[in-house]
C-alpha cells in the first residue's frame, strides 16, 4: 500500500492536473516486493530560481558523479520489500578490502 491512501492520491492528482504540472503516480503499489531503481537524468542539477550558492554546490555534485559527463546517475535502488541500498554505500562496501 502506498504512503497515501487511494482517495488522497486522487485529490493530489486532481489538484496537480489543474495547475499544468507533471503528475507522478506510485506504480509500485500493486506489487508485494517491487524492485525500484532511482535514476537522475541530466547534467544540470538545479533550476532557474536556485541561488548562486546552490548552483555552485550542484555543479560540484555533478562533477563528482557521473551526472556531469554522462547525464545519468544511479542514486539508489530497492530489491524486494525489505532490501534497501544506497549506491554510495554499496560502492563503499564493494571497495572494502577483504570483503
Amino acid at each position: 500500500m502506498s504512503l497515501l491512501g487511494k482517495a488522497a492520491w486522487e485529490i493530489v492528482r486532481v489538484f496537480i492536473t489543474t495547475i499544468h504540472s507533471i503528475v507522478l503516480e506510485n506504480l509500485s503499489h500493486r506489487f508485494l516486493k517491487p524492485n525500484i531503481l532511482d535514476i537522475k537524468l541530466g547534467t544540470r542539477l538545479y533550476d532557474d530560481g536556485a541561488s548562486e550558492e546552490k548552483k555552485a554546490r550542484m555543479i560540484q555534485t555533478a562533477k563528482n558523479t557521473t551526472s556531469f559527463e554522462t547525464g545519468v546517475r544511479l542514486t539508489g535502488f530497492q530489491v524486494g520489500a525489505s532490501w534497501r541500498f544506497n549506491v554510495a554505500e554499496l560502492i563503499r562496501f564493494r571497495a572494502t578490502p577483504g570483503l
